[in-house]
This record gives structure tokens, C-alpha cells and sequence, in this order.
């Protein structure tokens, strides 16, 4: 039984919910069902959760992947990503973004048709009210975009800069609403490294950054079941416990209503939400991470982004983005990328001001970036 995670229960019998008293005594009773089209549906989904729940999106910068940064040895990193994210929230000129998406995604899936046609799909019917459907279906969107987040591959999430900044704008008026309602504490199960499971408990009190949308859920039992069976030499099952603070600069929200899992209270959090690791204790056969949502009043976070705003100019400009682009040794196309769809009086302004201020070598590789079309 320990290797079973979840169990479904398949009844002719229409009346279901005479099973609802024993069922319950079972963690791992998913739950039981008379339509089989429904419980293929159900499984469906909960493969591509169980799937997702072994992305990592707690890291702490090591050479391969980047979902989390501790921010007060991580500044650097921290103020870059804050920079790379607002321009992208920023951008307007988007015209050609969902070719992008279809051109880089296809060659990921060349033996997968039904993902093709899902890509075309989306090329051809793809709105921005419609970002969350999209982004919660279990198709190549989510599974691209997340990868290269995680790793940071520039390019990649320069050609996805549809969806981020739809995702994010979406979520800002829902997170209104939420704060709203009410802040209800939430829960993520995943597995992750003893690796990571280590940096962790030694970096209580600290604060993290997620390099990702991040999604969680009211329900405690089903985050610790997606949460996986035992903890193993490598790998460490782990509930992430997420307390709400209701003045939170980044948006979150209850999706429910527009994700493509319209049973679940399933919350998303936007890019560059930042936590406090408040405990760390194993319990009840599980690894519990307390997590608080930090607000905007926090004295950590409050000291590094006002060093992140001192370092950067009033509004977010495109030579900076370059500079860091150019060191961080992203290919020139990703820097080309982003000069070409910043708003034109934005790279004026940043030709200005970058004029005046440098000289050196690689300001002149920025120069000749933003001359591109």
C-alpha cells in the first residue's frame, strides 16, 4: 500500500454519496465515481498534478537550477530577476508573441501530435481572458514555460513573454478580490532533494523568492497526498504550509472559476512572490515547510528592493536588462528580443540616459542592440 498514492473507486451504483462515511476514513480514496468518462478525467488531471509536483520550485541557485534564491545572499540574482520580470510586465508591442510561443514549443514535441495540435491550437484561438484556462491545462505551455523559469533560459522565457505578462495583469485585479474575502492558508506537496530539504532547515528566518508561478490549494489532504509516498535517500517528501498576509505586493489569487480544473480551490501565486521560512518539522510522516507570505512592510524586503530601485533607473530601462543579459553570457538573440519589443520612447530614454552615464565596452554592445528593429 505504500507504493499506491491514490485510489479510485469505479460503481455501477448511481447513488454515491452512501460511500461518502467509509471513504473518508481513507486518505488515499481520491474519491468514487459512476461515470467513467469522469473518472478517466479525474485521473487525467491528477497524473499532470502528480507530474508537476516533482518540478522543484524551492531551489537555491545552484549551476542547473534557480527556482528560489535566499535573498539576503542573493541580492544580486534577486534585484536582475525583479528587473527581467518588470520588463516583461511592462511590454505592449506584443503582436507576434503567439508565433513565438508556437516556433519555439513545436520542436520540443516533433513526436507528440496531439501536442502539435495543441500548439496550434493555441496559435490560432489563444486570447489574453483566456491565460489561466490555458496555463492550467495539461499541455506544453505549462510544462516549457515552468522548465525554462526554473532554469532561467532567458530566451525561452523572452518568447513566452505573452502569457507572463498576461498571467501576471490577470492575476492583479483577482488578488484585489481575494484580500477581499479572505486569506485562507494554503498548501503545496511536492518532493524535493535532501539537498534542498537541508538548505532549507538551515535557512529558517530567511526569506525566498519564487522564480515561478506557483500554485497551492486549500485542501490539505490532497496537497499531501501530491505530496508523494516516502522520503527516500534522494528525494523527501514535503507539505509546504503557506500563511497569507493580506498587504503582499505580488498577486495571488483563487483561480477556480477560470482554471481548466474548475473542482479544485486552487490558488496561483504571480512571479517574484517572496516568503518567510518561518519552521521547518517533520511530522506525521511528512516534511512540513511553514512558509509566510511576506508583506510589503517587511524590514528584509523592504531594505533589498529599495537597494534593487536605488541601482535601477525611475522606470524600467532596456540597457540594463542588456547589461545583465550580456553578462549573465544569454545569447545575443535574447538581448535583441527584449530591445525589440520595449516601447520605442522607452529606448530613446534608455539610449539618453545610458549615453550620459557609460562608456565602457559592453555599454557599446547594448547601444548597437537597441539599433536593432
Amino acid at each position: 500500500m505504500k507504493k499506491i498514492r491514490l485510489i479510485y473507486i469505479y460503481t455501477p451504483d448511481k447513488n454515491i454519496t452512501e460511500h461518502d462515511t467509509w471513504t473518508k476514513l481513507h486518505r488515499k480514496i481520491r474519491g468514487v465515481y459512476c461515470d467513467k468518462q469522469k473518472l478517466v478525467q479525474r485521473l487525467m488531471i491528477d497524473i499532470f498534478r502528480v507530474f508537476s509536483s516533482f518540478y522543484t520550485n524551492m531551489c537555491f541557485c545552484d549551476q542547473n537550477e534557480k527556482s528560489t534564491q535566499d535573498l539576503l545572499e542573493e541580492n544580486a540574482l534577486f534585484q536582475k530577476h525583479q528587473l527581467y520580470m518588470e520588463t516583461i510586465f511592462q511590454m505592449t508591442n506584443v503582436d507576434d508573441a503567439k508565433g513565438d510561443i508556437v516556433e519555439v514549443s513545436i520542436p520540443f514535441y516533433l513526436d507528440n501530435k496531439k501536442q502539435q495540435e495543441i500548439i496550434k491550437e493555441f496559435g490560432t484561438t489563444y486570447r489574453h481572458e483566456h491565460v489561466i484556462q490555458w496555463y492550467t491545462r495539461k499541455c506544453f505551455l505549462y510544462r516549457i514555460l515552468n522548465r525554462a523559469l526554473r532554469t532561467q533560459e532567458m530566451c525561452i522565457i523572452l518568447k513566452f513573454r505573452l502569457i507572463i505578462r498576461d498571467l501576471h495583469h490577470t492575476l492583479l485585479p483577482l488578488h484585489s478580490h481575494s484580500l477581499i474575502t479572505s486569506n485562507p492558508t494554503l498548501y503545496r506537496g511536492q518532493r524535493i532533494s535532501s539537498e534542498e530539504l537541508q538548505k532549507l532547515k538551515s535557512k529558517v528566518d530567511s526569506l525566498i523568492c519564487m522564480n515561478t508561478f506557483l500554485s497551492a490549494t486549500t485542501n490539505k489532504e490532497v496537497a499531501s497526498i501530491f505530496a508523494g509516498g516516502e522520503s527516500t535517500k534522494d528525494t523527501n517528501s514535503v507539505l509546504f504550509e503557506i500563511t497569507i498576509a493580506d498587504t503582499s505586493p505580488t498577486p495571488f489569487a483563487n483561480i477556480k472559476e477560470f482554471s481548466h480544473f474548475e473542482d479544485e480551490e486552487e490558488y496561483l501565486f504571480s512571479i517574484r512572490t517572496v516568503f518567510r521560512i518561518s519552521r521547518v518539522e517533520f511530522k506525521d510522516e511528512i516534511w512540513v515547510i511553514k512558509l509566510i507570505l511576506v508583506g510589503a512592510d517587511d524590514g528584509k524586503r523592504k531594505t533589498i528592493i529599495n537597494e534593487y530601485h536605488t541601482k535601477s533607473c525611475e522606470s524600467i530601462q532596456q540597457y540594463s536588462v542588456g547589461l545583465g543579459l550580456e553578462a549573465d553570457g544569454v545569447s545575443r538573440d535574447g538581448s535583441r528580443l527584449h530591445c525589440r519589443y520595449l516601447p520605442i520612447n522607452e529606448i530613446r530614454r534608455s539610449i539618453s540616459t545610458f549615453s550620459s552615464k557609460n562608456t565602457d565596452s559592453g555599454n557599446e554592445t547594448v547601444l548597437s542592440l537597441v539599433s536593432l528593429p
